[in-house]
């Protein structure tokens, strides 16, 4: 069972001193203010940017949920349908102050269930899907971060750690391990875009081997063209692994 966090007391309006002529209409429109700010608290969105990296800040709400609304693509502009997350019924939004809206509803809710298994405190180096997230939509929409990151992507392809194998005459054993696991990968690369891949023999030129530029192209555009979302997953799983492929 996922643990809650007790709701606080209502907060005890402030006490003023004042005069006895207007006294009332004074204390009541007083009243009436705080009360409202208090609901406008409580309608307003959630800014993910005051949560600390350090997982200090504490825990705010008492459940997490999804809702489907209505957002404009940011590629092409157009009306889309889309999962935001809530927090007591309150959109979050990222720390760029974008709504935290997912492309769809198994996302939204791998990302609700992370804000809901939260103890007291809420860390953030225990939400890798909610990370992945924010980095897609304040991120990987921006030009130049796109840019870099595909830039970064396409110079492990250079060096990808499936096209650097063993050495045949002191590993052979190895070198016969990493054909059958990486060969079915390459040869998907290879088919795939229509030019081989490089493979070094660490007899020879370990290190030095090459991709026909004809297939560094394809793989380029091929990334260009991706989605943010596709993007960010492929940029963290590439620097996780050493490998694009």
């Amino acid at each position: 069972a996922v643990r809650r966090v007790a709701a606080r007391g209502a907060v005890q309006p402030l006490v003023r001193w004042m005069s006895s002529a207007g006294g009332g209409a004074v204390s009541k429109e007083y009243e009436e203010k705080l009360g409202d700010k208090r609901n406008e608290k409580k309608k307003s969105d959630v800014p993910l940017g005051m949560l600390k990296a350090d997982g200090s800040s504490k825990r705010f709400y008492g459940s997490a949920g999804v809702e489907r609304v209505t957002v404009d693509d940011p590629r092409s502009g157009a009306p889309v349908t889309a999962f935001c997350l809530t927090l007591d019924g309150r959109q979050v939004r990222t720390p760029a102050n974008k709504l935290l809206t997912l492309p769809n509803e198994n996302m939204a809710m791998a990302i609700a269930l992370e804000f809901d298994v939260q103890d007291l405190y809420i860390q953030p180096f225990t939400m890798p899907m909610t990370t992945l997230a924010t980095t897609a939509i304040d991120q990987l929409t921006k030009p130049a971060v796109r840019k870099h990151s595909i830039e970064g992507m396409m110079r492990v392809f250079q060096s990808d750690l499936l096209s650097l194998r063993s050495n045949s005459k002191s590993a052979p054993e190895l070198v016969q391990l990493e054909k059958e696991a990486w060969d079915v990968v390459t040869d998907w690369v290879s088919e795939k875009y229509k030019h081989p891949v490089g493979v070094s023999d660490a007899d020879v030129d370990w290190l030095l081997h090459s991709h026909p530029q004809e297939l560094i192209d394809a793989v380029e555009s091929d990334l260009s063209s991706r989605h943010e979302w596709r993007l960010t997953a492929l940029d963290q799983v590439t620097g996780s692994t050493g490998s694009l492929m």
